[in-house]
């Protein structure tokens, strides 16, 4: 078999395999900023976090990154410094923050609504510790049939 082989056979073959949308697992994503030059940024950071009653996730902080069972969940640990990095999660959605600099970028993911995306789900290891992050990766498939990434979400720490 040659390239173009399986290339025909590849064309063929998603032309009479089409998912269906209404069995697809669906994705909404909703993308913020919380400015950090905003006099009382921390407390809105330290809010939103509150808000939304993570169940299990990991953080990472200027002097620690860990689990959110052992660091807890704070804008600013007492000991570690300001938050940079958390991946937190609760049934049905997940929350990625990412400290820039001059803001904390958000993405809120809702599982079960929006946009119809084919999924996968990936357990990575977690160094130093004996469990793993289980992420579900959503993907599209776009006006040409090729498939391309969307998300990757936090389901759970196992």
């Amino acid at each position: 078999m040659n390239l173009q082989t399986l290339l025909d056979d590849y064309t063929r073959l998603t032309q009479q395999v089409q998912p269906r949308h209404d069995t697809l697992p669906t994705l909404q994503q909703t993308a913020f900023q919380v400015e950090t030059r905003i006099e009382n940024s921390l407390d809105a950071l330290q809010n939103l976090l509150d808000a939304f009653g993570a169940q299990t996730g990991w953080v990472q902080y200027t002097g620690a990154q860990g689990l959110i069972d052992t660091l807890g969940i704070a804008a600013r640990h007492a000991d570690a410094g300001p938050l940079l990095n958390a991946e937190l999660a609760k049934a049905g959605h997940s929350l990625r923050i990412t400290h820039l600099g001059h803001a904390w970028q958000g993405v809120l993911t809702r599982r079960g609504e929006g946009t119809p995306c084919l999924m996968d789900r990936v357990k990575s290891p977690v160094h130093g510790l004996p469990t793993h992050l289980d992420h579900e990766r959503y993907w599209q498939i776009d006006a040409q049939g090729e498939c391309r990434p969307v998300h990757a979400a936090l389901v759970t720490v196992e």
